[in-house]
């Protein structure tokens, strides 16, 4: 079977449901939140218990993780758009449906179909983002953060540790910086960083190139801000004792991105076999008016969307 706990840091939390140590299907469970650390850094109970025991808590609590590098292979051609710095004013804009699944199947077996639902929301400040996740499947949990743009990336603060599904919603996580130079139709870049989880030490590796862009204004400045849709291929690869007899992770997909929003419109799908083991998920990060990827695209151009 797969190594669910190495899994899990691999894939992210809307994953962890289906990968829990019962088998495919069985849900995750993870120790009470406590403590605190960075997106993309666990604990054990132990850990989480003893901070817990501290008699001062930071308001929010941040630990150093490696900086993401962006480096771009190709800038594409003529139009070229600048996709940073990040101007994020439209609050509306900026939440996201998080809707998604998970199953698995074994010797032919199909595992009970497991459902992420959840929404996020994002007010920009003076200093950072304040993000509130909440999921109401397969579990309610809620988490706010404190998220600040470096130039490695984005950096989370939160008070008390939360559950690996949640957090793997996080900006950290999943927003990754975009190119500091402009780029058009067909630019390929490269996003490289390196989690560590209880010690493990995770590569990533995430590859995007620009497909075309959309027009979007926002509203209350005026200023036209591209929407740029890529795609997207991200490759994770383990190292260390724990990743023995782990398989390799690739996930594809495909993304609306924009100075003007923190989070993606996102579409992911995934697949990973382990013997007689195959784990499918998929997930949605959902514009609050326009929907998913395919739905935003038919709504701004037409006929523009292609068949994946």
């Amino acid at each position: 079977m797969l190594n669910h706990r190495l899994h899990a840091v691999l894939l992210g939390g809307f994953l962890v449901a289906c990968g829990g140590s019962g088998g495919p299907g069985s849900s995750a469970r993870h120790a009470a939140p406590s403590g605190g650390g960075q997106a993309g850094a666990g604990g054990e109970a132990g850990e989480a218990r003893e901070d817990a025991g501290q008699a001062q808590t930071p308001e929010f609590a941040f630990s150093e993780a490696s900086s993401a590098r962006v480096t771009i292979l190709d800038h594409g051609g003529e139009p070229r758009h600048s996709l940073s710095p990040l101007r994020v004013t439209d609050e509306a804009a900026q939440a996201r449906a998080v809707v998604g699944s998970s199953w698995a199947t074994v010797n032919g077996a199909t595992s009970q179909t497991l459902q992420i639902r959840g929404k996020i929301g994002v007010v920009p400040g003076a200093d950072g983002f304040s993000v509130s996740i909440a999921t109401t499947e397969p579990e309610a949990h809620s988490l706010t953060l404190h998220t600040e743009m470096r130039s490695g990336g984005f950096r989370d603060g939160y008070q008390a540790k939360p559950p690996l599904d949640i957090l793997s919603l996080a900006p950290a996580r999943l927003c990754d910086p975009l190119p500091s130079e402009p780029v058009g139709p067909g630019a390929v870049w490269r996003v490289d960083s390196t989690l560590d989880e209880d010690g493990v030490k995770v590569h990533s590796e995430r590859e995007y190139e620009l497909i075309r862009f959309a027009p979007h204004t926002v509203q209350d400045t005026s200023v036209d801000l591209p929407i740029a849709e890529l795609r997207f291929e991200w490759r994770y690869r383990a190292s260390g004792e724990a990743s023995v007899g782990a398989p390799n992770v690739e996930i594809r997909g495909r993304a609306l991105v924009s100075p003007a929003w923190l989070y993606p419109v996102i579409t992911i799908r995934h697949q990973v076999q382990d013997g007689e083991a195959t784990l499918y998920s998929k997930l949605d990060l959902q514009h609050p008016t326009h929907g998913d990827v395919d739905s935003f695209m038919l709504a701004l151009h037409p006929g523009l969307v292609d068949d994946e």
